[in-house]
């Protein structure tokens, strides 16, 4: 099978890569250089992979200046846009496009599941709607999956070293109030959901990519302090984030409460379930 991964390079797109080599799929990748090419030229250059997944975007946890935010919506609406409509222009479309949004999609103060849910209406909301809009062209003719991500945990990159570092000077503690929902995903559970996406042909449209367990930011801090066996008294006031990252820090203070709900009714098992397995797992020597 082959499998090309537009942003290969990230943490996720590293241990996807991984992955897949390790069942004997050829792992493909692409430039950034690629995406100057025209339509015509993109297809033939994606030609001939059974399988597309897009992973491309700049980090969000940066301040938002007009000109980072150009580059956040360049680099996940326009790169989307450009594979899915180079996807019409291929001779033998792939099997499967995944693409990628977020769980920020979502309205705060709600559950929500793929269909019983609220759209929130700030930036990042709309930049999600508008990158899972940038796919629509490929729904007809190629089966689509858009997989909402939440906070990815693993210990060779994403958020997770960044998280722990506090605590490793005895510094560990919630964020503003702790109140607010942490949707989050182990490495191993996402990388089997995108396999189970791969095999499974009923697997399509949006799926939120959340571990069934639902916690808030005080609670994920509580479990984290207690493998590191130090107190989690500390807290970071809403207002340091706010003059730290501007706009970005409802990335940190805001949250969405997401529930995984068409994976779970498709059968599809976690193994990662609860926030202390994933822990125990991600603390192992």
């Amino acid at each position: 099978m082959e499998i090309l991964i537009c942003g290969i390079s990230g943490f996720v797109g590293k241990n996807l890569e991984n992955a897949f080599i390790k069942k004997g799929w050829n792992v493909n990748s692409i430039s950034k250089n690629d995406f100057q090419l025209n339509e015509n030229d993109f297809a033939e250059k994606i030609e001939g992979n059974d399988v597309i997944i897009n992973l491309c975007g700049a980090p969000i946890l940066r301040r938002w200046t007009n000109a980072y935010k150009n580059t956040i919506y360049n680099s996940r609406i326009t790169t989307t846009t450009k594979i899915a409509d180079s996807i019409q222009f291929m001779k033998k479309k792939p099997s499967v496009f995944i693409s990628t949004s977020a769980v920020g999609i979502y309205a705060e103060n709600y559950r929500n599941t793929e269909s019983d849910c609220k759209l929130g209406n700030g930036f990042l909301a709309n930049l999600c709607i508008n990158w899972e809009k940038a796919i629509l062209s490929t729904k007809e003719n190629t089966r689509t999956v858009i997989f909402r991500l939440g906070v990815v945990l693993g210990k060779d990159g994403g958020a997770f070293p960044k998280m722990v570092a506090p605590f490793k000077f005895g510094l560990g503690g919630k964020l503003g109030n702790g109140k607010q929902p942490f949707p989050w995903i182990y490495i191993d559970d996402l990388i089997s959901a995108y396999i189970f996406a791969i095999e499974n042909h009923q697997i399509t449209g949006e799926y939120n990519l959340v571990s069934p367990e639902t916690i808030n930011n005080k609670e994920f801090t509580k479990m984290l302090s207690k493998f590191f066996s130090l107190p989690s008294f500390f807290r970071v006031p809403s207002f340091l984030l706010k003059i730290l990252y501007g706009k970005a820090s409802e990335t940190l203070l805001n949250g969405q409460t997401v529930i995984p709900k068409k994976l779970l009714n498709q059968k599809f098992e976690f193994k990662y379930a609860n926030l202390e397995k994933a822990l125990t797992e991600l603390f192992k020597k």
